[in-house]
């Protein structure tokens, strides 16, 4: 629904402009950037989207944060050129469209109208709303009984007898063991699963919900987040 609203929102905002508003390079100069960074949002969503399946969240930002080296980002730099040679022709498309009428006179009440539609475009996406989410889950500050419930891990394991052993399986569903759908795909852990303790419907929090941080939250007992500046904590 509310991507709906911040689209109507926004065609609203360029035809008003467009039609109403005349011409004025500040107005202008104003409407651009805010319909443009409405764009810029937009094509962020959906390509973070691609990648994480729920739009732009903590893998995301540990991503951009984070060394890319051995990610193997060489097939994605043509299509990035694609993407910024598109966002070009639409500042473009939308610079003409939005002087079309650059010889009314200039009428305040409708550029001041278009802005406010374009302002309410980008806060109604949901690009912005993640992002929002996304900042004030990393800048919060922590909760004051953290060091009531974490505990200090002991650095040696008192008589040894058993090795813990961590297997990570990305992308490894339940319906994989199902011996009728799949026969004989998991026959090991299958076996190791039927033996043990096992248990589902867990449910993920900030900072624990992507790969490296799956795996550093199980074995550490705590999220990990992207710093967003120097006093932020990072693991």
């Amino acid at each position: 629904m509310s991507e709906l609203l911040s689209v109507a929102l926004f065609l609203a905002s360029v035809l008003i402009y467009a039609w109403k508003a005349g011409r004025n390079t500040w107005w202008f100069a104003a409407t651009l950037t805010v319909l443009g960074l409405f764009v810029i949002l937009n094509i962020t969503l959906y390509a973070s989207d691609y990648f994480t399946g729920d739009g732009i969240n903590d893998a995301v930002l540990y991503t951009l944060t984070n060394s890319l080296t051995g990610a193997g980002v060489g097939k994605y730099i043509l299509p990035g050129i694609g993407i910024a040679l598109a966002l070009v022709a639409v500042f473009g498309a939308l610079g003409w469209v939005l002087r079309r009428r650059r010889h009314h006179p200039h009428h305040v009440g409708y550029s001041l109208l278009a802005l406010l539609l374009a302002l309410g475009s980008v806060d109604a996406s949901p690009a912005f709303r993640q992002i929002t989410e996304l900042v004030k889950s990393q800048m919060r500050d922590g909760d004051p009984d953290f060091a009531v419930y974490y505990k200090e891990p002991a650095k040696t394991i008192p008589n040894p007898k058993l090795n813990l052993v961590y297997i990570y399986g990305e992308s490894l569903e339940r319906t994989y063991f199902d011996n009728d759908a799949f026969p004989n795909l998991t026959p090991e852990l299958g076996a190791l699963k039927n033996e043990g303790l096992d248990f589902s419907h867990t449910m993920q929090l900030p900072g624990s919900d992507y790969t490296i941080a799956g795996m550093v939250a199980s074995p550490c007992g705590i999220p990990l987040y992207a710093p967003f500046e120097g006093k932020a904590a990072a693991a």
